[in-house]
């Protein structure tokens, strides 16, 4: 099932972004024919049979014409623009056609054969000048927003992994893979997945809040999770990210797993687990990987009420159905849930480049600045702690983490 509503949502988005597309462009041509003048006779988005249709606006430059017909149709796989004049009902030949009419004064200016080839031609191109005007846009958007993710600082490293032989610590942060830089843990785990199923080693750049220097590590690796059909890299490696200070809110509940079985919602807070209260994520993560076949009794909050549910955590297991193990030889617990991870903006009179919320122990580089200072106690209204990275409007490729503390 969880399958199923993957594929229908990935076509839902498929025909929403096509949708936006073909609007976008086709209302390009349908501005620039109403500039010059032409009748718009209809601006369809979809193809094939009209499902309902409106009038629009009485054309001033054509009044003697119906106002132009906007309507939906059948197959949302693109659309059109029916100008005044626009097909010729001669060009098939060998196929009977009716004879056409003569053309009053006031139709001939308002049909597009009778306009100059270069307005002719203007009309033609507006529709991709209008979908690379809105790509400008949208990336203008992107830049102003920032792109948000969690810092790649690790939290936990996994004994006798290979992460920890090569002398990954808690706090690191993973700056650069192979050469390449990461601000985020999108960005780490993107690099790490380009050498699946490579023999050789995988080199790590990392620096730690402790030190000034950012340090090499080369992490081994033979044929790096060659077969596996959903590869973890982090988590072979022996990674865990740093989710301390994250509350334990649920943001996703898979169908068929045993938090839904159990009555688990979408921002249900987890406040206890069998009577010892959950101050964080990483706490309730703990509690589940130990505890697989194990009836918890479980506090939650939901709606500003105090509620308790029984869950029992099924056995994770491994692409060929067997139990997957911990680095000690553990059986692992498994819910089919994830947390909730709080998205904020930064404010505008900076140009971020990304946001982080992740929790860091240290500063990188601090400006003493009273505007960020400012700007920092705003965030911290909502994540003490958190640490944002940035960069300013006089060296925009220079970026720099400011810990709200």
């Amino acid at each position: 099932m969880a399958a199923i509503g993957s594929i229908l949502f990935n076509v839902l988005a498929l025909l929403v972004t096509l949708g936006i597309l073909v609007t976008v462009h086709e209302y390009g041509h349908y501005r620039a024919g109403r500039y010059f003048g032409v009748q718009i006779e209809r601006f369809s988005i979809g193809m094939g049979k009209v499902l309902f249709a409106w009038r629009g606006n009485p054309d001033p430059k054509n009044l003697w014409a119906p106002p132009t017909e906007f309507a939906i149709s059948l197959l949302p796989l693109g659309g059109y623009v029916k100008m005044f004049g626009e097909q010729d009902p001669v060009a098939d030949a060998g196929r009977e056609v009716e004879p056409v009419p003569a053309l009053t004064d006031e139709q001939r200016r308002g049909a597009l054969t009778s306009k100059p080839p270069h307005q002719r031609a203007v009309i033609y191109a507006a529709g991709p000048v209008a979908n690379f005007l809105l790509a400008i846009v949208l990336y203008w958007l992107m830049f102003v927003t920032g792109v948000s993710g969690l810092a790649p600082v690790v939290g936990f490293v996994e004994p006798d992994s290979s992460a920890a032989q090569a002398d990954l610590r808690p706090n690191d942060e993973i700056v650069g893979v192979n050469g390449k830089a990461t601000e985020t843990w999108q960005a780490v785990r993107m690099q790490m997945l380009d050498r699946l199923g490579e023999t050789g080693a995988l080199q790590l750049t990392v620096k730690n809040p402790d030190a000034t220097q950012s340090r090499e590590l080369t992490l081994p690796i033979v044929a790096w999770l060659s077969g596996s059909e959903e590869p973890d890299p982090l988590a072979d490696l022996g990674i865990v990210p740093f989710h301390q200070h994250l509350p334990a809110k649920i943001d996703t509940v898979l169908p068929e797993g045993r938090a839904a079985a159990a009555g688990i919602q979408t921002d249900d807070l987890i406040t206890a687990a069998n009577s010892k209260p959950v101050q964080s994520w990483s706490e309730w993560l703990a509690v589940v990987q130990a505890n697989p076949e194990q009836d918890l009794q479980v506090g939650i909050e939901r709606d500003g009420l105090a509620l308790s549910l029984t869950l029992r955590p099924a056995v994770r297991l491994d692409d060929t159905g067997q139990p997957l193990l911990s680095a000690a030889g553990q059986t692992q617990g498994y819910i089919g849930a994830a947390v909730q991870v709080p998205i904020y903006v930064m404010p505008s009179l900076l140009q971020p480049i990304s946001l982080e919320h992740n929790i860091h122990a240290c500063v990188r580089k601090q400006p003493s600045s009273q505007l960020l200072a400012l700007r920092c106690s705003r965030v911290q209204a909502h994540e003490p702690h958190a640490v944002v990275r940035f960069s300013t409007p006089r060296n925009p490729s220079s970026s720099h983490n400011l810990r709200c503390a």
